[in-house]
């Protein structure tokens, strides 16, 4: 019986410490974006305005923000640009729909 009992706690202890050990991290979530074509830098566009033969320059600046919202040691929660979540678990990153 004591035998069955550490074999148990053993096993539930090399299950946590797998799941803290590939708990992703934000440089991971960011190779992860990029790997989608997803931005995750910051970048500056110019619009044009033309009215009545003036041609207007606007600089437009476009702020992407990404991270990780919440860390609970075994999985984690991230955020793109406040508007898409993702849920990562053992180095893997899951879209959250909302």
């Amino acid at each position: 019986m004591r035998n069955k009992k550490k074999l148990i706690l053993i096993a539930i202890a090399t299950i946590l410490l797998v799941l803290i050990i590939t708990n992703p991290t934000t440089s991971r979530f960011k190779e992860y974006l990029n790997s989608k074509g997803i931005k995750t830098e910051s970048y500056t566009y110019y619009s044009y305005l033309y009215d009545d033969n003036q041609r207007e320059e606007r600089k437009i600046r476009i702020n992407i923000t990404y991270g990780r919202e919440n860390n609970y040691f075994i999985f984690s929660f991230f955020n793109w640009d406040n508007s898409k979540k993702y849920f990562g678990i053992l180095g893997n990153f899951y879209e959250l729909n909302e």
